[in-house]
């Protein structure tokens, strides 16, 4: 299931659902994956200050119209637009798109009967923000660059990627052996991505939390798998 969500992490949701991208870029991108987010979480360590605030625009959000694409999907109508030759990634790339549409169904916000009615901007920035995430997310790791994720963001990502927030957990913990200072808002956005108290000296894996027993992720072998097999058919 990993596979899946990290080819979402790469293109965003509503592009893989609509139009996805060649195979072949999807596999170099599941290779580089694991560099991208590695690059994003030094620079949170590294650098001084965090980056300029870019707040989303929602004024120009239609929720009538998210709720008729969401409709779409969960009443039958859409289809995948893929075939890999793994049917497990298929499978898999499919029951992520239908579960995140469900997510977001299950947190759309109760609209007036009447589209004209004007809708509060914190009802669609409380939407916005849960869909930024379930369509990419990378966001996870914009946001806490930017300086303010949200516990509410980590339980979105929770929710609909498990795996890929418990990779990006743990390439965090990780880097916080190399780098063990952190200012205080930095750490306190550090905290609010593992999951764990502000108030914690020590730093846990969050398999060690769960008391979870370890093991290498099967994503990079998977991809490079891929690719081999991508060269292989090219050469003949």
């Amino acid at each position: 299931m990993i596979e899946s969500q990290i080819l979402v992490y790469q293109f965003s949701l509503s592009k893989i659902a609509s139009n996805p991208p060649p195979t072949d870029k999807m596999v170099t991108a599941g290779l580089k994956w694991s560099d991208r987010v590695k690059k994003d979480l030094k620079e949170f360590f590294k650098s001084p200050k965090f980056e300029k605030i870019q707040v989303a625009d929602i004024d120009g959000v239609d929720l009538y119209a998210q709720l008729d694409s969401l409709n779409y999907v969960l009443g039958g109508s859409w289809t995948p637009q893929y075939q890999f030759r793994d049917d497990q990634l298929t499978y898999d790339l499919t029951q992520t798109i239908l579960n995140s549409t469900q997510y977001l169904f299950n947190s759309f916000p109760k609209l007036p009967v009447e589209k004209d009615t004007p809708i509060s901007d914190l009802t669609k920035a409380m939407y916005v923000r849960k869909f930024t995430i379930v369509n990419d997310p990378s966001m996870v790791l914009e946001y806490l660059l930017m300086g303010f994720l949200g516990r509410e963001d980590v339980k979105t990502c929770q929710a609909v990627y498990p795996e890929l927030l418990n990779e990006i957990r743990l390439m965090a913990t990780e880097l916080t052996l190399e780098y063990p200072k952190l200012g205080w808002a930095k750490r306190k956005q550090l905290h609010i991505l593992l999951g764990t108290q502000i108030s914690t000296l020590s730093y846990q894996s969050p398999e060690e939390q769960s008391g979870g027993g370890g093991g290498p992720s099967t994503s990079s072998q998977f991809f490079k798998q891929e690719a081999s097999d991508l060269q292989r058919r090219e050469s003949k």
